[in-house]
């Protein structure tokens, strides 16, 4: 019976650990890094979130692409952060989850840096 037992405290104390996040991924343009995502948003893991985005950059025009490029405050469910569009079109979202905690960036210095990036 001490068998079962070990197993199942091993099982428990596994469920107990906090689930592996995915690596963050950066999304880039023209050999320019733009932004980098962090966090998983609404199931959307970094590098997912990086190929939408790319995917929508990819799909404007010429006349789009010369329009302005701003930031404006979101929030999705539970996660707080900026829309970064192109004229009216969206590209990706930044959440406070993508901030580099170790650099002392508020999720608007994230979000102006990948404007002026653009």
């Amino acid at each position: 019976m001490a068998l079962p037992c070990a197993v199942l405290v091993t099982l428990l104390a596994a469920a107990a650990e906090p689930a592996a996040e995915a690596p963050s991924s950066t999304l880039a343009v023209a050999n320019r890094d733009i932004v980098t995502f962090r966090a998983t948003v609404h199931g959307a893991a970094p590098a997912e979130r990086v190929r939408a985005a790319r995917q929508r950059l990819d799909g404007l025009s010429a006349t789009e692409l010369d329009e302005p490029v701003t930031h404006h405050p979101l929030t999705i469910g539970d996660a707080h952060g900026f829309a970064v569009t192109v004229g009216s079109r969206y590209l990706f979202a930044v959440t406070d989850g993508d901030r580099d905690p170790l650099a002392g960036e508020s999720t608007a210095d994230v979000a102006s840096a990948a404007v002026r990036s653009l």
